[in-house]
């Protein structure tokens, strides 16, 4: 139907995915919402009343439907890595809303097969677990290692990019 991995489109099954990778359509200094671009991946849920439930997003929210909890952080590394948000940055603006990533980045369909994929997934998942500490728990002295790893999936994603160190040097100074 679609000739594109990663597609959004108005609401359908895909709101009730199990797992998805999700952002706000408008963020910015302007805001005070967000810095720039940034997004998180979701999965079911379970608690005392549920077992394994979709979180289905509030209508503002942009999102994107994985097929796995692995896929949904490899997208979600990608999408938030200082190379893929400057290039975000750098079409659009703080108040426009970014239903058309997917179009303009082009991001290689997960393949759980890929060491490079793999890593990328699993430093999201790191990345994720120390920001809900931080955020959620008020633990800001282990802000340094949010960073190692942001740092980590900026260097996995430039290898898969094909950019060089100096290349990934130059785009952090952005």
């Amino acid at each position: 139907l679609y000739d594109k991995f990663y597609i959004l489109d108005n609401i359908g099954n895909y709101s009730f995915a199990s797992h998805k990778v999700v952002w706000k359509p408008i963020s910015g200094a302007i805001t005070g919402k967000a810095t720039s671009f940034a997004c998180a991946a979701l999965g079911p849920i379970t608690d005392q009343y549920t077992s394994n439930k979709p979180i289905i997003p509030e209508h503002s929210l942009i999102l994107v439907e994985c097929s796995s909890s692995a896929e949904a952080f490899y997208l979600c590394g990608i999408l938030n890595s200082t190379p893929v948000r400057l290039a975000v940055a750098s079409y659009s603006y703080e108040l426009g809303g970014y239903t058309h990533v997917t179009s303009y980045i082009r991001i290689p369909k997960f393949d759980p097969e890929n060491v490079l994929h793999r890593s990328l997934s699993e430093l999201a998942i790191q990345a994720h677990s120390i920001a809900k500490k931080i955020y959620e728990e008020k633990k800001e002295e282990i802000r340094d290692e949010l960073e190692k790893v942001e740092d980590e999936i900026d260097r996995v994603v430039a290898e898969l990019y094909g950019l060089s160190d100096d290349e990934l040097a130059e785009i952090k100074r952005f």
